[in-house]
């Protein structure tokens, strides 16, 4: 694996690398080689998207792989925006400590093993598709995504690495993760489990990061708005309409747009939900990130 990771770092403009997918289960406790190279992947501009694991309730379930704070670190949701009995609780990095992190960052579909839900489905047997379930699969999702945003924004290899890649890939991270919605779903059940599956679900911290789902789901379409339409301050009303993952997870849960605002100078900013029983919030983000690609 640390050849492959530094065959990746001499190869990134050659091939024009910007992602890396880990999928990797067990490497036993000593990950911390590993980890630096990761680091130094990232560093290269290149982002690396890691599977928090499939070892659902367990204690220290969370990938060994999956602590490193650089990395964008996946858990799974199932078709009905539910974290996957399967996916990985994960843990705080550093607790308490000025550089603490909170892994996984996001969740991503990833399918469900169980009986009447939907996996990730091949339709045609002649193809050799297959049907799979698993954070891996929902780390090859948010993959995917950083594939879109990157050529929403920046069209192309060359307009993309005519630039600090290091830096742009901070800015795609923190673009996801700002972008991700709490689900307010419980954990689904596994009725082959004596468990009680949904006393470990996500918190509803609103706008925070738990254990279970870091900041919440993904949404593609939010990042790539985000990254690529503007609002002006002069716009007096802009109107939207936006559903809970509770009443259809494919719906649009998120509004967002890039805003250009001045120092040393006040803005007011009201939010109008016309449905008094929703609960909608409103964030303003800088256009930079902390060092290891967390939205402020």
């Amino acid at each position: 694996l640390i050849s492959a990771l530094e065959d990746i770092v001499l190869n990134k403009t050659k091939f024009h690398i910007t992602t890396v997918c880990l999928s990797v289960g067990i490497l036993g406790d000593e990950v911390l080689t590993i980890n630096e190279v990761i680091n130094n992947v990232i560093d290269e501009g290149i982002l690396v998207v890691i599977a928090a694991g499939n070892n659902g309730l367990e204690p220290n379930s969370l990938n060994k792989l999956a602590s490193n704070k650089k990395a964008i670190v996946v858990g799974a949701i199932n078709d009905r925006d539910q974290i996957t009995t399967y996916s990985s609780i994960g843990k705080i990095i550093d607790e308490d400590q000025p550089n603490e992190v909170i892994k996984p960052d996001l969740v991503a579909p990833g399918g469900s093993k169980i009986k009447g839900h939907r996996s990730i489905v091949g339709t045609n047997l002649e193809n050799e598709t297959s049907a799979y379930f698993g954070t891996s699969i929902a780390t090859a999702v948010v993959s995917g995504a950083i594939q879109l945003l990157i050529e929403a924004k920046w069209k192309n290899w060359t307009s993309w690495n005519s630039l600090n890649t290091t830096e742009l890939a901070k800015i795609v991270k923190a673009t996801l993760l700002m972008t991700a919605t709490e689900t307010q779903l419980n954990r689904e059940e596994d009725p082959e489990t004596d468990e009680i599956e949904s006393n470990y679900s996500p918190n509803t911290n609103y706008g925070g990061k738990d254990i279970h789902e870091g900041y919440g789901r993904l949404n593609i379409e939010a990042a790539i708005d985000a990254l690529t339409k503007n609002i002006s301050i002069e716009i007096i009303e802009s109107t939207f309409n936006l559903t809970s993952s509770g009443i259809n997870p494919l719906e649009k849960h998120v509004y967002a747009r890039r805003i250009t605002l001045e120092p040393k100078k006040q803005y007011l900013f009201n939010l109008t939900v016309e449905q008094s029983s929703a609960t909608i919030d409103m964030y303003l983000y800088s256009n930079e990130t902390n060092k290891f690609g967390d939205q402020y």
